[in-house]
């Protein structure tokens, strides 16, 4: 249950949050965003571009917008819509995909490494023995532990035609790895993420306890030659981070999902939309989101950044 506070008195007539000293928000500006944001989203929902969404968009510690839109199922395996279908909320759990790369495994090695139990100069071969050699290729190679007996890689055509719910999309985790994989396999809520996402704002701190250190995590998301951070993608050419100030960071999923986290603002932007269960398009692909995550990231940019 999520607190909600009346603006009464001098409050009325501003929302004044500050990140830094640098800039203030105005109930106006607030007012815009929450319009914009609600006007990409619900028209995609109402255009059937996709099922629904969940937003959550944080400043300095503030929520700013956390609201859901559409349904979380509206169509069942036949591609018929549903006589009822179930609208989404923002505790529906979502396939996050991709972003079980730096939500799941990322944290995890950042506190790992934290801890002195591992080194990320390590090669993989102390870990994974298989590793030791000039060439692998996972997906064929039994001695990693890619063998499923079931299928042949060379004629599999097992795919799913049920709503998967509760199974992770993506196939290799669900076939090869049981739905245990670093790459992919998490299920969480916007509020869960948020948690993460919080933590690597406020340099390691969860609740005023530092659970990673501040150290970790600057290593961690600093930018390499690649414009890539570790685990994190910094690379400003990508649409949910494109325009943000340097020192920018976010991740994608293929369901739909992605982060996008404005350090220097003390901002954060989770999106998380189901697209797939919409369909294919006629060109045979689920609905490109990167625009809608790029409209998204400008009005964030546009009403709550200094610029």
């Amino acid at each position: 249950m999520f607190n909600k506070v009346l603006l009464t008195g001098s409050f009325r007539v501003f929302l004044t949050l500050f990140s830094n000293g640098h800039v203030t928000i105005t109930r106006e500006n607030k007012r815009k965003l929450h319009a914009e944001i609600d006007s990409i989203l619900q028209s995609l929902a109402d255009l059937d571009k996709i099922p629904g969404a969940v937003i959550m968009i944080k400043k300095d510690g503030k929520i700013i917008h956390r609201k859901t839109y559409g349904f979380a199922q509206k169509y069942d395996s036949n591609h018929e819509i549903l006589n009822h279908p179930e609208k989404m909320e923002s505790s529906h759990l979502f396939d996050i995909a991709s972003l079980t790369k730096v939500i799941g495994t990322t944290t995890s090695i950042m506190l790992l490494t934290d801890r002195g139990l591992i080194s990320i100069e390590d090669p993989v071969f102390k870990y994974i023995k298989a590793f030791d050699t000039p060439e692998k290729r996972m997906v064929y190679d039994s001695t990693l532990g890619f063998t499923v007996k079931e299928i042949d890689p060379a004629r599999w055509n097992g795919r799913r035609t049920y709503i998967l719910k509760g199974e992770v999309n993506d196939g290799n985790a669900w076939y090869a790895n049981e739905g245990i994989s670093g790459a992919a396999g998490l299920f969480s809520t916007a509020d869960d993420m948020q948690r993460i996402v919080d933590m690597l704002i406020s340099k390691g701190t969860i609740d005023t306890k530092q659970f990673i250190s501040s150290r970790i995590i600057e290593s961690f998301l600093t930018k390499d030659k690649f414009n890539n951070a570790l685990g994190w993608m910094m690379d400003p050419v990508n649409s949910f981070i494109k325009n943000a100030p340097e020192g920018s960071f976010g991740h994608t999923g293929f369901t739909g999902t992605s982060i996008s986290v404005i350090p220097e603002e003390k901002i954060s932007v989770i999106l998380l939309i189901n697209r797939q269960n919409t369909g294919l398009d006629d060109n045979g692909e689920y609905y490109n989101v990167n625009p809608v995550r790029l409209q998204v990231i400008n009005a964030v940019l546009k009403y709550l950044c200094n610029n």
